[in-house]
């Protein structure tokens, strides 16, 4: 049968893969160019005013509550490897309130000033706690005395959460979250499936599809240092303890370390968790700050490009030459800065790509 599958989301590729492996043919019509839908993710640093630090959020979904038990079953049956992640999130309301999760304040806030945080995070949980009292007391004929029905299935959401509070946006946002609805429609929502969504999500552990280019080039330079750690232990142990030494082992440990600090540039870069001064930019209306991101990272892209092309040069002088001890040419060593500049580039790249999506998103 030819069936056809409007949306590449999760849900529409994770239909069109069953319905292929049963035997059907399967096309998927998604406008985005690139499948994901929500789960499609695009950092974003936010700079909330009432806050010292800028918080790195992400929109789309990448990290996975266990309790999604079809979604566990499919990563297992794609044999795909998922790690433990601790979890965090973030209330930022217009009015310039702010709720935070414990992981969140750990992260982003430093000293005294998480006192207040976490007082505000406990009075989200006793609203939430509240709450499920609401839901779970009219079973056993305690309605009357808290002013709700007996029959919870049957009443939307904003019997419960009409006011307007720190407590009532989190559960509201997390049942946003569960079920991918519009904020303005969250109280038609069930009561029940709502309340099934704070018991199910609040307590759940979570977990991140393990991988990514960034896991493997971090992996490559994890190699690279414990190289360096081990040959510069056996060296240290056989001049002092044996009066011995390796020929070339200096150089060998000198190549490593090049080629970690090129490689590693490269990953600060996508990363962005490079050196950087931003107390002129914060200065400046939040409206010019994705202007100046894209200029930075177009002159970092610059300023790559330009080292790349003039580091051939070098490279093709220096690079015939051989290195006095273990007899490799120095090719070997020199190459690994143009190798770090095209690297750096394509992080560029992808940055400018996420700065855009993001603005895009952010539009509709």
């Amino acid at each position: 049968m030819d069936i056809a599958i409007i949306g590449g989301g999760a849900a529409g590729m994770a239909t069109a893969y069953y319905l292929s492996k049963n035997g059907h043919h399967v096309t998927v019509y998604e406008k985005q160019p690139i499948l994901g839908g929500n789960i499609r993710t695009l950092n974003k640093n936010v700079h909330v005013s009432q806050l010292d630090p800028n918080l790195t959020l992400e929109a789309g979904v990448i990290e996975f509550p266990d309790v999604f038990h079809n979604f566990m079953g499919l990563m297992k049956e794609l044999d795909v490897a998922l790690e433990p992640v601790e979890m965090g999130s973030a209330i930022l309301l217009k009015n310039g309130r702010h709720v935070l999760s414990p992981t969140m304040i750990k992260r982003n806030i430093k000293g005294v000033r998480q006192v207040p945080e976490y007082l505000r995070l406990i009075n989200v949980y006793a609203s939430a706690a509240g709450l499920w009292l609401k839901t779970q007391l009219p079973k056993y004929g305690y309605a009357k005395h808290l002013n709700c029905s007996t029959k919870l299935h049957d009443k939307p959401l904003s019997q419960y959460v009409g006011q307007n509070n720190d407590g009532n946006n989190w559960f509201k946002s997390l049942v946003m979250y569960s079920y991918s609805i519009p904020f303005r429609n969250i109280g038609q929502v069930p009561a029940e499936l709502a309340v099934s969504a704070m018991r199910d999500y609040v307590w759940a552990d979570w977990v991140r599809i393990k991988g990514g280019v960034y896991s493997y080039i971090e992996k490559i330079l994890v190699g690279f240092l414990f190289l360096v750690f081990i040959i510069t232990l056996i060296m240290v142990f056989l001049r002092y303890a044996l009066n011995q030494s390796i020929t070339g082992a200096n150089e060998i440990v000198t190549i490593l370390f090049i080629y970690t600090t090129a490689i590693g540039a490269a990953v600060s870069i996508g990363k962005n968790e490079h050196i950087g001064i931003d107390v002129f930019v914060n200065i400046l209306p939040s409206r010019f700050h994705k202007t100046i991101k894209i200029l930075q990272i177009v002159l970092l892209f610059t300023l790559h490009l330009i080292l790349f092309i003039y580091c051939l040069h070098w490279v093709d002088k220096a690079g015939g030459y051989l290195m006095p001890a273990t007899g490799l040419p120095r090719l070997v060593a020199t190459v690994s800065i143009p190798i770090g500049c095209i690297l750096c580039i394509l992080y560029c790249i992808k940055r400018l790509i996420d700065v855009i999506e993001t603005s895009s998103v952010e539009k509709r």
